[in-house]
């Protein structure tokens, strides 16, 4: 039996990264990106928000019109990154499947990170194929592309961090890496680049030290320094910090909110429903308990076997590791209740920090996994589990979508139109995911459609002042019942209800001037002027 243990020691050593660790992050990779390549419409609630900026930023038709109703901002907006891949894939494949593409990206990619910085924090790779609940987590539902993308480079980095920081030769290359690192980071989001810096000490610090000195090693960490001060530059000359995020709504008023924080009793449960709860039914979350039974079993596994060691080990570099991984735990729980959970029309906050948390709570156990195969079977089951629910689950939300196709077909090109979203809830997620689908029309007609984040201060898509829209009030997408087509007529061509019960026309136009109605598709109603407009 000894001999037997030392066999499936020396075939999954962190060191090596063997061809079936490669071939299973692969596969990982496919289940991961299919969910959501296999279907028109996906149940992430800013994704639509995300689909109309990157129409404006990629351009189009010119009868959209979309110079007429947008200027571009880049210089004012910290998520650059993800907006500008998009845009530039947008231009080959339209917005709609350049941001499908980045998300599925992105999902894709979490494996692989993880299982890299595993292998350079002195883990066993294969908890790579442990993330797949993380990678479908609750951020990638809300839609947060930016984040998201961010927290996998800062994932990355980290596992390069981890190796550059004791290497022997130091060069001009690995500055320069890690700056780029560094500027990427930012450009996804500002909390990874925040927590990422703090990172950078850490490692430096609690790092071994028999190759090289604590002050040398403190050095190579100012290679976070770009990206830091890209955010200074940024801090200080953003509307986003004078004006808060709705500021373009609400002026400066914004900024007179205060930070608000939640009891930590309440924090304490939203990092758990943050984790896993993005369904009305348990799917997602059985396979999250999953993802945690196999973190369990692995660090019990590695206790029994090494006498207590799964979270050091015995070498002075996985003992390292170890400290490493448990001070940016605690400081990830620590701040995630610090900080505010909003501030400055932001939120939310303090909660982001699970999404960085668990992916350093998965590369605790130490060292390699006893029987590797069973743990690559494990991992690849979890991953399959996670593709069939969010599969299953994204089916059924193109049933309750319904045929927005043929609404987006009646409405011509270039227009402005106004979307009222009565049935905003979703019978599937458990967020408002029709919320935002004013925006599938500016990605297949142009033109402008409410309610937009040209809006907010921090988007890169801003509203030309000659063409803007009438202002509504704050929120008002949550509110479509207030809508006051009296005050708005001159300005809307079209006007798109999604009710689940066909409002009449009497309660969106509340008597003043009705447009005719020109199509219903399911839950959806379209009401437009016949004949040509300006």
């Amino acid at each position: 039996m000894a001999r037997l243990d030392e066999q499936d020691s020396v075939r999954c050593t962190p060191a090596v990264w063997t061809s079936g660790v490669t071939r299973a992050l692969a596969i990982a990779s496919v289940l991961l990106a299919a969910p959501i390549l296999a279907f028109d419409y996906i149940p992430f609630l800013d994704l639509p928000q995300q689909v109309g900026a990157v129409a404006v930023l990629a351009g189009g038709d010119p009868s959209w019109r979309l110079h007429d109703y947008y200027d571009i901002e880049l210089l004012g907006s910290p998520y650059l990154l993800p907006y500008l891949v998009a845009a530039g894939l947008a231009k080959v494949v339209g917005a709609v499947v350049a941001v499908k593409l980045l998300f599925a990206a992105t999902a894709a990619a979490w494996p692989w990170a993880l299982a890299y910085t595993a292998k350079s924090f002195g883990r066993d790779p294969r908890v790579g194929l442990f993330i797949a609940p993380i990678a479908y987590g609750t951020f990638a539902f809300m839609g947060f592309l930016n984040f998201v993308v961010a927290v996998v480079l800062w994932l990355a980095w980290l596992g390069w961090w981890r190796k550059a920081v004791t290497a022997r030769d130091w060069t001009w290359r690995p500055w320069a890496f890690g700056g780029v690192l560094s500027v990427l980071v930012f450009y996804g989001h500002v909390m990874a680049l925040g927590f990422g810096a703090g990172c950078a000490v850490v490692v430096a610090v609690l790092a071994e030290g028999d190759v090289v000195g604590l002050k040398k090693r403190l050095v190579r960490a100012l290679h976070f320094v770009p990206g830091v001060a890209l955010f200074a530059v940024w801090a200080a000359l953003s509307p986003v910090v004078g004006e808060g995020d709705i500021g373009r709504m609400r002026g400066i008023d914004s900024v007179a909110t205060p930070a608000s924080w939640d009891p930590p009793l309440d924090t304490a449960r939203e990092l758990v429903e943050f984790s896993a709860s993005m369904y009305k039914d348990s799917g997602d979350e059985w396979v999250f308990a999953a993802m945690v039974a196999l973190l369990v079993a692995a660090m019990a596994t590695k206790k029994w076997r090494q006498d207590g060691r799964w979270w050091r080990g015995s070498d002075p570099s996985t003992r390292a590791s170890g400290g490493i991984l448990a001070a940016l735990q605690a400081s990830a729980v620590v701040l995630a209740f610090v900080l505010p959970e909003s501030y400055l029309g932001i939120w939310p906050i303090g909660t982001r920090m699970v999404l960085l948390l668990w992916p350093l709570l998965l590369l605790s156990p130490a060292g390699p996994l006893r029987r590797p195969q069973v743990w690559l079977a494990a991992g690849l089951a979890l991953t399959l589990a996670t593709s069939a629910v969010h599969a299953e689950h994204f089916d059924r939300f193109q049933d309750e979508v319904g045929d927005l196709d043929a609404v987006l077909q009646r409405i011509e090109p270039g227009r402005r139109t106004m979307t009222l979203v009565y049935d905003r809830d979703s019978t599937i997620v458990r967020w408002p995911a029709f919320m935002h689908f004013s925006q599938y029309v500016v990605a297949a007609k142009g033109g402008v459609a409410e309610f937009s984040f040209a809006n907010f201060t921090k988007s890169p898509v801003r509203y030309a002042e000659i063409n803007a829209p009438p202002t509504n009030p704050i929120r008002f997408e949550w509110t479509p019942h207030l809508f006051q087509w009296k005050e708005q007529d001159h300005y809307w061509d079209y006007v798109l209800v999604r009710d689940g019960g066909l409002p009449r026309p009497g309660n969106v136009f509340k008597g003043h001037k009705p447009l005719p109605e020109l199509l219903r598709a399911g839950p959806w109603v379209l009401y437009g002027r016949k004949g040509e407009t300006d």
